[in-house]
């Protein structure tokens, strides 16, 4: 049983090691795109009336 566990070890301890071999990138830049609108908007309150409608 102490063989199955010391082999699940190496593995495992092989296994973390491959998984680092890829450096990280701490710098990422920013791929989002945001879309200004510009000009004149106009907005109308319909909450006050269609309370007294219902």
């Amino acid at each position: 049983m102490l063989r199955y566990f010391t082999s699940l070890f190496f593995f495992l301890v092989v296994a973390v090691g491959f998984s680092q071999s890829e450096p990280i990138d701490l710098n990422k830049k920013d791929t989002t795109v945001y879309k200004q609108r510009y000009g004149i908007r106009v907005g109308v309150d319909l909450s006050r009336v269609l309370n007294s409608f219902f």
